[in-house]
């Protein structure tokens, strides 16, 4: 029943993605799917934790720790240009507090825990699943980066995405990830690689389209 579930999930993360595509590429649509952004990683990551089975204090409280610090390392960054260079926030992301959308912090909690389940598969071994984590975050950074500019997620200053960008992703996914992997998985996710595999034909198909 539980494997059950996980496929319905995960190709409800797949349609989802599929639909955003044609409405981004669409432009008499394009306005209405970039308000609907925030409520879709919120449905997201919802789903996901939905499916976690051990849903115990310390699972809640690391998840709460882990979303908090993700929106304050950007409410930092934003603020100072120390972390990952100078950019500012558009308005598709929604409200914001500090100059930081409320949602980055549910999008830093979504990306560590579905990077942190595939690395879970690639090795037992906890240090190379926190290095491997944080890799694949900044893997998927670079496909993110292009099309959040031109759909104003946000945008970089003089138009140029820093090196200092990805190094600043890398360490704060390596610290995430660390406080992330105190988590006793009991039981696998099986719709996480979904979301995964979701987000990353979402955004690589729009980097495709972009540049025709």
């Amino acid at each position: 029943m539980k494997k059950s579930k996980e496929q319905i999930v995960g190709w409800v993360f797949i349609i989802l993605h599929l639909v955003g595509i044609a409405g981004f590429s669409i432009e008499a649509t394009r306005e209405l799917f970039q308000f609907l952004t925030p409520f879709n990683l919120l449905i997201s990551l919802g789903l996901l934790l939905w499916l976690h089975t051990n849903r115990n204090n310390q699972f809640i409280l690391l998840s709460l720790l882990v979303g908090l610090l993700g929106y304050l390392v950007e409410v930092v960054g934003v603020n100072t240009g120390q972390i990952f260079g100078n950019y500012t926030y558009g308005k598709t992301l929604g409200f914001q507090l500090w100059q930081t959308p409320l949602i980055i912090g549910v999008n830093w909690l979504m990306m560590i825990y579905y990077t942190s389940a595939i690395a879970k598969r690639i090795t037992g071994v906890l240090a190379l699943q926190i290095a491997i984590g944080a890799a694949l975050m900044v893997l998927m950074d670079l496909l993110i980066e292009p099309v959040a500019i031109q759909f104003d997620y946000w945008t970089w200053s003089g138009d140029v995405i820093p090196l200092q960008n990805y190094f600043g992703w890398f360490v704060t996914a390596l610290l995430l990830h660390a406080i992330y992997s105190r988590i006793e998985h009991t039981s696998k996710n099986g719709a996480a690689p979904y979301l995964a595999f979701a987000q990353l034909i979402f955004f690589a198909v729009l980097n495709v389209l972009r540049t025709l």
